[in-house]
């Protein structure tokens, strides 16, 4: 497996194997990555790790989103919000707030200016520690095995990485896409309360409005790849 580094990162991980009764970086990698998996997980450079939700929990949300998409599709036939259509939004809002993850989407203040990853070390890996590291890296929100490497090191060594864009998991990904649709639910239900009962209105453009701030968290937590 080939990691790519900045110059002034792979002389931060040369100072470290200097340090080290190790022979090489690729030596020196494996043996301190390895090592890192046998710890509490570490404040890798991205932020948090993205740990999905269950099946159940995604089964669950998508109903609900359901159930307000044929209350919002009635309710625009009739004319009338139908029974039971604010329960149902306010029940996707409150889900999908129990879902959603923390995410310390923060900058941090030492970040630099990205350099060209001009030097490569090489990391001979077996088929086990190689599934090991991939499924670190995928509950932490990477893309690339390599990707993932980079950061948990640069946090092992304290050298300072630009924030990564973290990659969503399957299940959190299906949330956004159901709360994006739940927002025109809500904005279907609130143009049919406005033609007759405006407390009504205020209602649903209030949980409207909860939900589409829902949705910019869950975009702010990265992309799907």
């Amino acid at each position: 497996m080939a990691v790519r580094l900045e110059p002034t990162e792979h002389a931060a991980w040369s100072r470290a194997l200097d340090a080290s009764p190790w022979s090489s970086l690729a030596h020196w990698c494996r043996e301190v990555v390895n090592d890192s998996l046998t710890r509490e997980p570490i404040d890798a450079a991205s932020g948090t790790e993205l740990v999905d939700i269950s099946g159940d929990e995604a089964t669950r949300f998508v109903r609900l989103c359901g159930v307000l998409n044929e209350r919002a599709k009635g309710s625009n036939r009739l004319g009338r919000v139908v029974a039971d259509s604010l329960q149902s939004a306010r029940a996707v809002a409150d889900l999908a707030e129990e879902l959603l993850p923390t995410v310390n989407t923060a900058v941090a203040s030492h970040e630099r200016t990205s350099e060209r990853r001009e030097k490569l070390v090489n990391v001979r890996l077996t088929d086990d520690e190689f599934g090991r590291w991939n499924d670190a890296a995928l509950r932490g929100g990477y893309a690339r095995v390599a990707t993932w490497v980079r950061y948990t090191v640069a946090a092992l060594i304290g050298y300072p990485l630009a924030s990564a864009t973290l990659t969503v998991p399957a299940g959190l990904d299906e949330v956004r896409r159901q709360l994006a649709g739940a927002v025109t639910n809500l904005a279907q239900l609130a143009d049919v309360a406005e033609g007759y009962d405006a407390g009504l209105h205020e209602e649903f453009a209030d949980v409207h409005a909860r939900i589409a701030d829902l949705l910019r968290r869950y975009h702010a937590l990265g992309k799907r790849t």
